[in-house]
């Protein structure tokens, strides 16, 4: 099952403006191919006879021209003589020109006080491989509002939710793409039965290359929200208090299906194809939530000397759980595991939870804005770690100075001819999270019963 992030957010304005209400729309229409095709061999001809058409390449049977090859320390007869046939170009039944279309509105406007922003979009591409396809929905808002001189608010939200069709790759035998390079080209693909209505075998152990295309159903949806709160405040000159609360759930939800063979019986395919159907779901959640308070002050002391200073404080919680279930040798008309052999069915469910939180102080001398000393501390805290070593604590120390900026320096000669020259030197302390899972520390088992596997920890 495939699990891949969500992607493609629109990276498009979505702040306010004070003034009238303004409208803005945009649609585009789009058109994907195929930028090359792979060359394929049609020449009509192939070694062996008509009897070979439903083999793959081997020894020649009795009576057919053959010349000896050793591989291995192994002889083996290979056919010399040609036979007719028809060769096909399958990129033309696998690929497709896809169109598109992407449409866009928004409205903003506001007054000094309130701004205001909105927007919804549709996109909907179809890909170069048929059956395939995406489109995305998506809807963004934010508010703004001055409670005082000092004092401002806002908050937003962004959602999107996509849904794609897909079909497998990256597999020899189920892949429509690869199935150009592997597959025998002797045989008409589209070719259906006309008893059962289904595609028709090609090489013994291998899957058609349009049944991938015309017969699974590999599908999924992604839903995301990410929603923010900040407050900007200054009460006091040279203070500046920032806070932001931030909350970024996803949810993705994937399936798979692929039906029995109708070939089956003819093509003889192994267990790893799956020959008499499989089906499987899966679903992950994500919750990320991320908090930042920041105070800075900053103020002259006296002509030549200026103070600046920070302290802040970052709160982060992520959980993620993850759930599949999975089976085989479907009940015929059942697309779901439901439908599947019990002795087949197999679940799994992972849990991943864990927090971060730090704190820092940061103070700086400047003096003349030539000479800086700087001195901060921070200290973190993981869940990852255990309780012993849960917080660490990472001092630094530095200072420059900008020796071009000197009055000897400007009124020497060496100016004319280096332009800028400043020493910096610094000491610090430095760290991150681990490498080890959240809980490889622990106990992680099977209760016996088959094909249910269960994950258990505790934080």
């Amino acid at each position: 099952m495939a699990h891949v992030p969500v992607t493609g957010l629109l990276l498009l304005p979505q702040r306010g403006k004070s003034g009238t209400p303004k409208v803005t729309f945009s649609t585009s229409v789009n058109v994907n191919e195929l930028r090359k095709k792979v060359y394929i061999s049609t020449y009509g001809k192939q070694f062996g006879s008509a009897a070979l058409r439903l083999h793959t390449i081997g020894a020649a049977p009795a009576g057919v021209e053959s010349v000896g090859i050793v591989r291995d320390g192994v002889t083996t007869k290979l056919a010399t003589n040609l036979v007719d046939v028809t060769r096909y170009d399958y990129q033309d039944n696998i690929f497709q020109t896809g169109y598109g279309n992407d449409n866009y509105l928004s409205i903003n406007g506001g007054t000094d006080k309130t701004q205001y922003f909105a927007s919804i979009s549709y996109m909907k591409n179809q890909g170069i491989i048929k059956n395939t396809d995406f489109q995305r929905y998506g809807l963004r808002l934010r508010i703004e509002q001055r409670l005082a001189d000092w004092a401002k608010v806002s908050a937003g939200l962004t959602y999107t939710n996509s849904f794609s069709n897909e079909k497998p790759n990256g597999n020899v035998f189920y892949s429509p793409i690869n199935s150009v390079n592997i597959t025998n080209n002797i045989y008409d693909i589209t070719q259906k039965d006309p008893l059962t209505g289904g595609l028709k075998a090609v090489e013994p152990s291998r899957v058609n290359p349009l049944s991938p295309i015309e017969d699974f159903d590999f599908n999924q949806s992604v839903s995301r929200t990410i929603n923010d709160l900040q407050f900007n405040l200054t009460p006091l000159k040279g203070l500046s208090i920032d806070y932001i609360l931030g909350v970024d759930y996803f949810s993705q939800l994937g399936k798979n299906y692929i039906p029995p063979y109708p070939y089956q019986a003819e093509a003889g395919l192994p267990a790893e194809r799956y020959p008499n159907g499989f089906a499987g779901i899966a679903n992950g959640n994500s919750t990320q939530i991320n908090t930042d308070l920041n105070v800075s002050y900053e103020k002259d002391l006296t002509s030549s000397l200026k103070l600046n200073a920070v302290a802040g404080f970052n709160y982060q919680f992520t959980r993620r759980d993850y759930s599949k279930t999975t089976g085989e040798n479907l009940t015929s008309f059942i697309q779901t595991v439901s439908g599947a052999a019990s002795n087949t069915v197999l679940a799994s469910y992972g849990l991943d939870r864990y927090s971060v939180s730090g704190q820092f102080a940061q103070t700086t001398f400047g003096y003349k804005n030539q000479v800086f000393l700087t001195g901060a501390i921070r200290r973190d805290g993981s869940t990852l770690f255990s309780s012993s070593e849960t917080n660490q604590f990472y001092p630094k120390v530095s200072g420059s100075w900008v020796i071009s900026d000197a009055d000897f320096w400007k009124n020497g000669s060496l100016s004319n001819t280096v332009n800028g020259l400043k020493f910096r030197a610094s000491f610090g302390d430095a760290g991150g999270l681990s490498a080890i899972g959240t809980y490889d520390r622990f106990w992680q088992f099977a209760n016996g019963l088959p094909g249910v596997q269960y994950f258990c920890a505790k934080q």
